[in-house]
């Protein structure tokens, strides 16, 4: 690939859709013109028709084809560290069965309002806790969106299955990073977490905002659910736990709280509020000794 060249390619279509005058000859030569840019360029900005990020994404895995080992993945606004990069290829490159690496994806904007300053301790206990525990096991169940890395070679196995998802008969839009996930462990290979790649993101500061992105998250978590249901026999079994424990844990919940507003006491509800503050200290705690500060 150019070692210092740079490109711009306005494309009025994608790969998937062609202009109402272009024949299928001259929309295989764009899409052979774009594969030619991405292919001898450094770095390459495509400004094509818009179809979503999953349809970017597709874009880039197309016109990379098999020239490259490994394939990294980001949001548009995300910061990268400059080692993020490398320390996911060592990961790559230390066992050929891991398929796929994530890594450590921090709040830019944490103290702009106190959702986003939440949503930094949620993203740090997400990360550092959850995905580096999964990551032991080898079966990280999300490589999130804003810094992830594939073998190439797996990509080419599902890439059009991956675009193409459905359910109940609707092609998804949301959820590509959880369902790429979940496509590398339904071959086998294990998914890992490196804390030493690390990189800034902006979260919503809004209620409204941040809640649309909640409800979007919660809906593609439990559409992945099914999918990754069916690889349990594939991995360790904490996988098995781990999913079965964070997929009935919501409706637990709500039946707990139901069952205390119909016939719990003053002191079962007491009791209830204190235990969910008790496991929050605890955790914080832990976090806090993790981190080595106090301040999260």
């Amino acid at each position: 690939m150019g070692r210092d060249k740079s490109a711009t390619y306005i494309w009025r279509n994608n790969f998937h859709q062609r202009g109402p005058n272009e024949t299928e000859e001259s929309h295989r030569e764009s899409m052979q013109h774009v594969t030619q840019l991405v292919l001898s360029n450094k770095s390459v900005c495509i400004m094509q028709k818009w179809g979503g990020k999953r349809e970017v994404m597709y874009t880039a895995f197309k016109a990379l084809g098999r020239s490259v080992d490994y394939v990294q993945v980001c949001d548009s606004d995300t910061m990268l560290d400059p080692a993020s990069s490398v320390e996911m290829v060592k990961v790559l490159e230390e066992d050929p069965m891991v398929g796929g690496v994530g890594g450590d994806v921090q709040i830019l904007n944490k103290y702009d309002s106190w959702i986003s300053f939440l949503s930094s301790v949620r993203y740090w206990m997400a990360f550092n806790i959850e995905r580096a525990c999964q990551s032991y096991f080898g079966c990280v169940q999300c490589i999130s969106g804003p810094l992830g890395m594939y073998r190439n070679s797996l990509l080419h196995e599902f890439v059009e299955d991956w675009y193409n998802q459905e359910f109940m008969g609707s092609q998804c839009s949301f959820g590509d990073d959880r369902h790429l996930t979940n496509r590398v462990l339904s071959l086998g290979y294990a998914t890992k977490y490196t804390a030493r790649s690390k990189c800034l993101t902006e979260t919503p500061i809004e209620y409204l905002r941040w809640l649309n992105q909640q409800t979007r998250w919660s809906k593609s978590y439990f559409r992945e659910w099914l999918y990754n249901a069916m690889w349990f026999h594939k991995h360790h079994l904490w996988m098995t736990y781990e999913a079965v424990i964070t997929g009935f844990f919501p409706f637990f919940l709500i039946a707990t709280v139901i069952q205390l507003f119909y016939r719990g006491k003053l002191w079962n509800i007491l009791l209830f509020l204190l235990t969910v503050q008790l496991v929050g200290l605890i955790k914080s705690s832990f976090a806090s000794c993790l981190r080595g500060n106090i301040v999260m």
